[in-house]
């Protein structure tokens, strides 16, 4: 029984070395590709994106400033509040007559997932919050997402 065992081991084919080179090229021009795609697909809808925000951040500042109807925007920086430059954004809300009806500011804290970034807006009038525009959050939906769409929050 033995000598038919050893028959079929020595009878049985040998395999070809594997082409190692072919194989790192074939690996590195898929690489290759998909980087360049990722690449591609990211510069050509980071405009996109950019103006999304744009716009949803423009409902939203009208959405905590009730009565508002234009903004102008500003940035607050260190060397205080400029029409441009660098620093935290800041929306001032005015109604139909040119009168300040209020200021819209981001914010964002750490939640459970990931860091949610909301918009709130201030009366300075009566020196309150009059709303609150969650912006962007990863909660899990139908739990933490409760503070986007719970009517009863929302209104607190």
């Amino acid at each position: 029984m033995s000598e038919s065992v050893d028959t079929q081991a020595k009878e049985a084919p040998l395999l070809p070395p594997t082409p190692s080179g072919a194989m790192l090229r074939t690996l590195g021009l898929v690489a290759a590709i998909s980087g360049f795609l990722v690449v591609l697909v990211y510069q050509f809808t980071l405009p996109i994106i950019a103006e999304n925000q744009r716009i949803a951040i423009e409902k939203a500042v009208f959405e905590v400033v009730p009565g508002a109807v234009s903004r102008q925007d500003f940035n607050l920086g260190p060397q205080g509040l400029a029409a441009a430059g660098e620093g935290e954004a800041v929306y001032v809300a005015y109604d139909a007559d040119g009168k300040l009806r209020g200021i819209a500011l981001q914010g964002a804290a750490q939640g459970y997932q990931d860091v949610i970034k909301l918009l709130y807006g201030y009366d300075p009038r009566c020196q309150c919050i009059t709303g609150i525009k969650i912006l962007k959050m990863t909660e899990t939906p139908g739990l933490g997402d409760k503070i986007a769409k719970e009517t009863e929050f929302l209104a607190n």
